[in-house]
This record gives C-alpha cells, structure tokens and sequence, in this order.
C-alpha cells in the first residue's frame, strides 16, 4: 500500500503545483499588464513595475493555492478514475477511506507550502515593494497618505513610514488640561530611540491663550510609547498582513475603534485560509469519485470548478455582510467553510 500511498502522494502534488504555476503564471501577466498602463500616467519605471510583479508573487500564490489544490487534486484523481486506476486500487482492498487520508495527508504538505509563503516570505516580498512604491512616490512628491494616531493627549499623523523606524513629515497636536491646543510640533523626519522619537528640523509652536511663540531647532526628543511596528501596520492593508502581524494590531486595538470588525475579521480569515487547502482537497476527491464514474475528467473538474466558484462567491458575501452587520468576525470567517465541509461530507457518504 505504501507504493500506492506514494503514487497518489505524487500525482496531486505534481498536478497541484502545476496549477500553481499556471494561475500564478496568469494573475501576474495580467497585473503586470495593469500595472504598465498605469505606469504612463504615474512615469514610473519599467525595471520597478517588473520588481513589484515579480515581488507579488509569494502573496499570489498563497492566495490562490486552495484553487491550485481544488483543480490540481481534480485532475490527478479525476485521471485516475478516467484509468481505472482507483478502481483496481479499491478491488484490491484499498477503501475511501484509506484513499482519502492520503490525499489529505497530502493537502497538509500544500498547506505548509502555503504558509511558508504567505508567512514567512510574502512579508519580506512586501516590505521591499513598499519602499519600491515609496521611492517611487517621493521621485514624484506624491507620498501624501497620512496617517493617524492618538498617543494619550496628542495626536499625531505622519506622512509617510520607512524600515528600520524611520518617518516624515511627523506633525504632533499636544492638548492641554483644558481639551486646547497647547503645542504644535512639526518634524520633517523621525526615528526611534529608546527614550522616544528622535525628531529633526523642527519647528515647535507653543500656544498660550490668543498668543503663541514659534521656536525651530535641528532636533529633538519627544518620550512616546507608541510602538513603530503598530504604527507601520495602519499604511497596509489588513488582507495582506500575517497573522503575527494582526495579532499585534488587535493586542493593541480599542475594540470600539471603526476599523477593529475589518482587522478582526482579516486575522480569522487568516487562520481559515490555509485549512481551506484541506478542505478544497477534500472537495476534490469527493467530486473525482462521483462524477468521473460517469464522465471524464473535464466533468470533475467542471463539477469542482463549480463548487470551488460557489465557495469563493460565499467567502465574499459574507465577509461583506460581516463588515456591514458588524457579525461575529469567527463566524463570518468560518461560515462558507462550514457550509463546503457539510456539502463534502454529504457527498462523500453517497460515495459506495
């Protein structure tokens, strides 16, 4: 049996990363594409536009791996009923059931694949697009999204946030006793220290009833306890983030903030996505054992194809519905999964 194990083992992963590459091979062409008709109006180089794809790719292919599982499982289980293959293998003494351990066995290797590469290296793929898309923005002197934060009786908003703890246009609004304005800070840059901000070109204005007094020197220290890392996470989107990541924004988050339901709901939409690997290859043996007995593998894959599109069309609304209802962020992340792996399992046991 282990020949057989080792044979299936085999046949999915090849198929899977096959379909990898494929998808990625396309999502990337055609990004790449996008991202050239609008480098005429932004005049952004070539060299950077093919970095940036080439860079996405990691990202990408996390993203689109339990698609990649779903079709690739299809074909290589699909070929085998089409061959006969699974059926001698099961009149031999071979049962579902011992067939499908394998095959989720299998998953689980796509599953690591998958969070090598969204873990571990799509951040690092990340942060250099970042400072490409940066650079690229301060060429132009376009690099304006602010960001916002309260840090106790301040308010603070930067204009842009670099590696290793670096910000411009650091601009800091103190309040007094009173709820007035009592100081205006402005930086053109800031770093870290371990006593705080290290602000430079500063221009510092003080307020004291109708007058106020402007002072401006080459730098200064400004004790905060406002984490840079929290700080560099409020510039990304939260669907591109780890889970390290977003577990450090909502250890720090006010749950009564507007964006904690969408934060919240990105981090468990995080912790489902590689366990739908599993689940999509599931999928795919159940619907390679009850369609290719009567048609060919096009069918299996149509049929998979099909649920796999309902799948992502449920991911989507209710995610949506979740952000617009404020729904419990586990629930909305767990629900479409739920109702595939019920699906499945119906499916499976009509399987003889």
């Amino acid at each position: 049996m282990k020949i057989l194990d080792t044979y299936i083992s085999k046949a999915v992963l090849m198929s899977s990363f096959i379909v990898l590459f494929a998808l990625v091979g396309i999502f990337t062409f055609f990004a790449f594409i996008g991202d050239l008709s609008d480098s005429q109006v932004a005049n952004t180089k070539i060299i950077d536009i093919i970095l940036t794809s080439t860079l996405g790719i990691p990202e990408l292919a996390y993203q689109v791996m339990p698609l990649a599982a779903l079709i690739g499982s299809l074909l290589a289980l699909g070929a085998m009923m089409e061959a006969h293959e699974l059926v001698v293998a099961r009149a031999a003494g071979a049962t579902k059931i011992s067939v499908l351990q394998v095959v989720l066995k299998t998953s689980v290797l796509l599953m690591l694949v998958a969070l090598l590469l969204g873990e571990f290296l799509a951040p690092l793929a990340q942060a250099k697009i970042n400072e490409l898309s940066f650079k690229s923005d301060r060429d132009m002197g376009t690099a304006n999204n602010k960001i916002w934060i309260q840090d106790l009786s301040a308010f603070v908003s930067i204009k842009a946030i670099l590696p290793d703890c670096k910000m411009l246009g650091v601009n800091i609004l103190e309040l007094g006793s009173d709820g007035k304005l009592s100081q205006s800070i402005y930086a053109d840059e800031a770093s870290c220290s371990s006593e705080g901000w290290i602000l430079k070109r500063v221009k510092r204005t003080s307020f004291k009833g109708d007058a106020y007094n402007s002072s401006y020197v080459k730098s200064l220290v400004w004790p905060t306890e406002l984490d840079f890392n929290l700080l560099g996470l409020l510039s990304l989107e939260p669907q591109k983030l780890t889970l390290k990541e977003l577990s450090l924004y909502l250890h720090f988050a006010d749950e009564d903030a507007g964006d904690f339901q969408q934060w919240s709901q990105a981090f468990w939409t995080r912790i489902v996505h590689p366990l739908s690997i599993i689940l999509m290859t599931f999928l795919s043996f159940t619907v390679a054992l009850s369609v290719s007995r009567s048609s060919s593998v096009g069918g299996s894959v149509l049929a998979g194809g099909a649920l796999g599109l309902v799948f992502y069309v449920l991911n989507e609304l209710v995610g949506n519905f979740g952000l617009v209802f404020n729904m419990n962020s586990v629930l909305a992340a767990v629900l479409p999964s739920l109702f595939v792996l019920f699906l499945t399992g119906w499916l499976f046991r009509r399987i003889p």
